[in-house]
């Protein structure tokens, strides 16, 4: 186990979380203070600090309610953070996050998990950035109007398709209010036409070594190399379908050897956490079978307070105390206050 003077001590961020998905289905049946009950225990058992909540739509609320369905999400996070007074704050900017910080409070930013929330109105990007979003990736595993979807699947398919009209207007808009774009999700073709047509930092917050497993859905290193000259960072995934193609590879071991992979093409200073724990989420969503060659998602890491066996297994690895309190957490935190308004 992960020595617990160096646990306590590691400021951890996670890149990616979809908790808001849970939160907005607990206060639906009447829940309160679902983040302080459920979630601020297993955040102060592993040191986490900072956490990006993912605005996460289900297919089944797109596109008829994806609007009104993500902010229903911001407003309850908003419920939330007023109900636990002092515990957790909404970040718009680098000097929330160092408060934040400084009083001991979870710091939260919030991100687009794909740009359906804003149909094809480029005003309600506006409108979510007042709203506290400052991050955004322009889509999920599906088409939308900005761009297309990285395929999920091993020898899936690939669109060929890149950032439509409406996807670039939104680029640019977002460099102009300073919303930051993360690429996970997003197709190599959308990747390769977002870095020719804004000079701005990419990150992804939630992608593995494509190298390690050959999905589009991961980073190709040519695209990790790209990331890390604008200044990015690459949060890894814990998920055993971005880790593996079959389930008996998908180790901790396994999300080591991602970690390691991208620290050797862009420097150990250029990844960090993008946990995306997610084996809750089924317990809400419609119980669909799975399709065939379709595997249960499985968190290799089983939950926060298991976040710290990862820094024995780096630290074998040859990593210095430095160079994992930066993937724990410094790496992202000083990618965040670079693009973050001050």
């Amino acid at each position: 186990m992960a020595n617990m003077q160096d646990t306590q001590k590691r400021r951890v961020v996670d890149a990616h979380s979809d908790f808001l998905c849970d939160v907005l289905y607990r206060r639906r049946l009447g829940e309160t203070k679902v983040l302080e009950r459920l979630y601020l225990p297993q955040y102060r058992a592993c040191g986490l600090r900072v956490v990006v909540a993912a605005i996460y739509l289900e297919t089944l609320f797109v596109p008829h309610m994806a609007l009104e369905t993500a902010l229903e999400m911001i407003a309850c996070l908003i419920k939330e953070i007023e109900e636990s007074p002092g515990l957790f704050r909404l970040c718009r900017t680098v000097r929330d996050l160092d408060e934040a910080l400084e009083k001991g409070q979870i710091a939260i930013l919030l991100s687009l998990e794909g740009a359906e929330p804003l149909g094809g109105n480029l005003n309600l990007l506006r409108v979510f950035f007042e709203l506290g979003v400052r991050l955004m990736g322009l889509t999920w595993a599906r088409r939308n109007a900005a761009a297309d979807g990285a395929t999920m699947a091993f020898g899936g398919a690939r669109s060929k398709a890149g950032l439509t009209a409406f996807g670039r207007e939104l680029v640019a808009e977002a460099g102009r209010l300073g919303i930051t774009i993360d690429v996970s999700h997003l197709n190599d073709a959308g990747f390769t036409d977002l870095a020719v047509i804004t000079g701005k930092p990419l990150f992804a917050s939630h992608s593995n070594a494509r190298a390690l497993a050959d999905k589009e859905r991961n980073i190709s290193d040519d695209f990790i190399r790209h990331i890390a000259a604008r200044g990015g960072v690459i949060g890894v995934n814990t998920v055993n379908t971005l880790l593996a193609q079959d389930d008996s590879d998908a180790t901790l071991e396994r999300v080591i050897g991602h970690i390691v992979h991208i620290a050797g093409i862009a420097g150990r200073g250029k990844v960090g956490l993008g946990l995306d724990f997610c084996e809750h989420l089924p317990e809400y969503m419609p119980p669909l079978p799975l399709k065939p060659g379709e595997r249960r998602i499985i968190d290799i890491i089983p939950g926060y307070g298991e976040v710290g066996r990862l820094w024995d297994g780096l630290a074998d690895r040859g990593f210095a105390s430095a160079d994992i309190d930066g993937i724990a957490g410094e790496n992202f935190l000083r990618f965040f206050r670079s693009v973050l308004p001050k």
